[in-house]
């Protein structure tokens, strides 16, 4: 028998979507967004972000983010907004 590892996940934010991806963006892992310009692909990567960072927070484990932008388009005040919500 297989070890299975404990499939750690990223929560949207969005009930709906994360049951769509069966609990969120999977932890460990490279997820590559891609779409049509103005689609909110940098949108759910700010929310990612925050999400990864509350929630290692409430497990009192803190966690870091690597958030590689290609385009210009990370905002830090952003992420702040986010947070606030």
């Amino acid at each position: 028998m297989k070890d299975k590892k404990k499939l750690y996940t990223i929560s949207t934010l969005n009930k709906k979507l994360d049951i769509y991806l069966k609990g969120g963006f999977e932890c460990g892992s490279i997820t590559e967004l891609y779409g049509e310009n103005k689609s909110g692909k940098s949108q759910l990567c700010h929310i990612l972000c925050v999400s990864a960072l509350k929630e290692s927070t409430l497990n009192k484990s803190p966690k870091k983010v690597i958030y590689i932008d290609t385009e210009g388009s990370f905002r830090p005040e952003r992420l702040i907004e986010i947070s606030r919500a």
